[in-house]
């Protein structure tokens, strides 16, 4: 919002808005209307005093992909092995592929 002193919801025109700065939020007081949000920083969330600094960090993972449903950041169940590379126990594999057959039915488009 350009003039926050000005401002009035556009549902109610009440004046009484409240900002939570917690959330970066802008609220009627009102009828809850949310008027105003701060934009997500998508920048990096660390800091470099070189250019070599800058150039050794990136950031990690793959970034969201809106031509997914659920914007590529879903769950993915694979392998046999724990995170110490150990073998799983046979019953907790099958616990394991009961979660895969329920998570890939969970992702199934039925429009």
């Amino acid at each position: 919002m350009s003039d926050k002193k000005d401002a009035a919801c556009t549902r109610c025109g009440s004046r009484n808005l409240v900002h939570d700065p917690e959330n970066g939020e802008t609220v009627c007081a009102n009828c809850g209307l949310v008027i105003d949000e701060a934009p997500i920083d998508r920048g990096p969330e660390w800091r470099a005093f070189t250019a070599d600094e800058k150039d050794a960090r990136s950031r990690t993972g793959l970034g969201v992909s809106y031509s997914l449903y659920d914007k590529g950041l879903s769950t993915v169940f694979k392998g046999d092995r724990d995170a110490q590379g150990n073998r799983l126990k046979d019953e907790t594999l099958i616990k394991m592929d009961r979660l895969r057959r329920y998570d890939n039915r969970s992702k199934l488009d039925e429009t």
